[in-house]
């Protein structure tokens, strides 16, 4: 009981927070996806403990480099900085050899890329034409998910998904993940061209793919987080969030569905 305690109030506080960052967008919005991040890798390298010494710093500083120059970054922007992330951790690992290997330079860089070159695509859908609309399919998507698999699982569940990963997970509660998904997303995208009156072609058909496409993608999130978890041994990325865990737990869904919104919304648009 105390545990749900603590996740209402920590929803309850956290909710207004991410509605007010993404309606304001922006450099609030940069402020905050730097700060979820760097939290965030911080996680992905604290939990990677074993063996594995990560070039940390470096992670750490691209991390902010990368997310506070991206809305101005070309593709040739983003393969020079690539290549200098590249480059430092080789330099940093033949400078101390004795401490450093290349599993920990592939493992540093993974962590880079899997949080926040993920999350920050939150920002770059933010910024599109009706970004302030697209955004939401992240979070509707992955949260709607959860919510339509959590449910349907308790009620109708009797297939595991993948047992050695999540035994609590099922078929039958991913297929319910799925459709609530696309409901949540096509309900939304009729209640926005309401209100907003939008011109978004083929609107109910282009969301549905959304919410069907998201919710598979955020589901493999989910099962990718547990899968390190796993391997590593530990039951929470951390505490961050009270009732929740870490940004990782909170956002493993996110990582996934963000990248995808905003590729289809280039495609769609």
């Amino acid at each position: 009981m105390r545990g749900l305690k603590t996740r209402i109030i920590s929803s309850v506080i956290g909710i207004p927070i991410l509605i007010a960052l993404v309606i304001l967008g922006k450099l609030p919005l940069q402020i905050a996806v730097s700060f979820f991040s760097l939290i965030g890798i911080y996680e992905f390298y604290k939990a990677l403990n074993k063996d594995i010494k990560k070039i940390n710093s470096i992670g750490y500083i691209f991390t902010l480099i990368f997310v506070n120059s991206l809305l101005n970054m070309n593709n040739n922007k983003l393969f020079i900085f690539i290549s200098l992330f590249i480059v430092a951790l080789l330099i940093a690992m033949i400078a101390e050899s004795s401490k450093y290997n290349i599993v920990d330079v592939c493992v540093t860089f993974l962590g880079f890329f899997y949080v926040t070159f993920l999350l920050s695509h939150v920002l770059l859908v933010r910024q599109q034409h009706n970004g302030y609309i697209y955004v939401w399919l992240i979070f509707i998507t992955a949260w709607g998910s959860d919510t339509g698999a959590y449910f349907t699982g308790k009620a109708i569940g009797k297939n595991k998904l993948a047992p050695n990963l999540s035994p609590n997970k099922t078929i039958e509660g991913s297929l319910g993940g799925i459709a609530l998904s696309a409901i949540l997303c096509v309900i939304y995208g009729i209640f926005m061209d309401k209100i907003f009156d939008v011109k978004i072609d083929y609107l109910v058909i282009n969301f549905a793919i959304i919410g069907i496409v998201g919710s598979i993608l955020g589901q493999i999130g989910d099962l990718t987080a547990s899968a390190i978890k796993r391997y590593t041994g530990i039951k929470d990325y951390g505490n961050f969030i009270p009732g929740h865990g870490g940004v990782l737990d909170r956002f493993d869904s996110i990582l996934f569905t963000a990248p995808l919104v905003y590729y289809l919304v280039m495609i769609l648009k």
